[in-house]
């Protein structure tokens, strides 16, 4: 089967230049996003060029660079 009706899981790569959930809308609209599409079943990373917290997204793995 293919078309909307069928979901891959995909590996999903999020850039963000630095990430403090707990900042501005920025960090809080890219943490939403990555959620959601956890949620979706896709597979969720997030790479940030400074990090605070790498626990905080459930679902999603995030790594400082």
């Amino acid at each position: 089967m293919s078309g909307p009706d069928r979901q891959t899981p995909m590996k999903i790569a999020i850039v963000i230049e630095s990430y403090d959930p707990y900042a501005g809308g920025l960090e809080r609209s890219t943490a939403q996003i990555a959620q959601e599409l956890a949620k979706r079943g896709h597979a969720v990373t997030l790479l940030a060029g400074g990090c605070r917290d790498t626990t905080c997204l459930p679902g999603v793995t995030i790594r400082a660079m």
